[in-house]
């Protein structure tokens, strides 16, 4: 019998489980204003070509298949979790056949064809232990042309609310080690993409902003929110680790700011990162 890993350690201490507490909670955690959601179909639409054909791994409950298939793009969206996909199956745009679901692992998809025009992925690629291989099949089915494109939610680390992130992923990582790191920085995810045929099309000081708008909130909203595990990264987070995190970041907030009631303004932007393969070379 094999020892645990370190990894497996980590694992025991906290859910990364998908199942219906998170899908319930989702669109609530994260979705965009209407208004941002246009414009991040848009913009990923436009990379893709009009009437582009995207693979989209973690599909989730349908953040940005839903805005890509009104923006008139046809989506296969692949998700391990069947209560994120059966939420989003009450959609429209599903039963219309314009965001077609997959339940799969994204590392093992069960396509064949070369036939889309794009791949993208949204805040999923750190939750996966293999996600290299993920890329990998995901390149596999992609037209040349193609594009791999990435996005991901930017809050202004100035701002009350990023300081207030950071201070919460330092308190969790004293907790649950170092280890917890994400296992995939952007410049190993761009090197992995390069290697399979890519080449950087909007990377670093190039990424694009699909979107950027401004909302309020308060130190003790944020705390509130992770309490409740409605900041998305402490979905994961299990009770005996959950308090000490919360008493890490009130201390961290009383220190920073006298009034933990004010509400504070926040700019956040929908980035977009961008590879693009040569005809032939994938």
């Amino acid at each position: 019998m094999s020892r645990p890993t370190r990894d497996d350690r980590v694992r025991e201490k906290l859910d990364f489980t998908f199942d219906k507490r998170v899908s319930d909670q989702y669109d609530a955690q994260r979705a965009h204003p209407p208004e941002v959601a246009s414009q991040v179909g848009a913009a990923i639409a436009e990379l893709a070509g009009q009437d582009g054909r995207i693979l989209e791994l973690g599909v989730g409950t349908g953040r940005i298949a839903l805005p890509l298939a009104a923006a008139g793009c046809t989506v296969v969206g692949v998700d391990i979790s069947a209560e994120m996909l059966d939420k989003l199956s009450c959609e429209p745009a599903v039963q219309e056949g314009r965001i077609e679901l997959v339940h799969s692992d994204i590392c093992e998809l069960p396509l064949t064809e070369r036939e889309f025009d794009a791949v993208t992925a949204v805040h999923v690629l750190h939750l996966v232990p293999e996600w290299a291989k993920a890329l990998d099949a995901a390149a596999a089915v992609m037209k040349s042309g193609s594009a791999v494109i990435l996005g991901r939610d930017w809050v202004d680390p100035k701002s009350m609310a990023g300081s207030m992130q950071n201070a919460f992923r330092r308190a969790v990582i004293e907790q649950a080690g170092p280890q917890l790191k994400a296992p995939t920085g952007g410049k190993v995810i761009a090197e992995t993409i390069v290697s399979l045929g890519f080449e950087p099309e909007h990377v670093g000081d190039n990424e694009i902003v699909a979107a950027e708008w401004e909302t309020t909130i308060s130190p003790s909203e944020f705390i509130a929110a992770v309490r409740r595990r409605a900041n998305p990264e402490s979905w994961i987070l299990t009770d005996d680790i959950m308090e000490p995190v919360v008493e890490s970041i009130t201390a961290f907030a009383h220190e920073k700011w006298p009034g933990l009631d004010t509400p504070r303004t926040v700019t956040r932007r929908f980035m977009l990162t961008v590879f693009r393969n040569s005809a032939g070379t994938v």
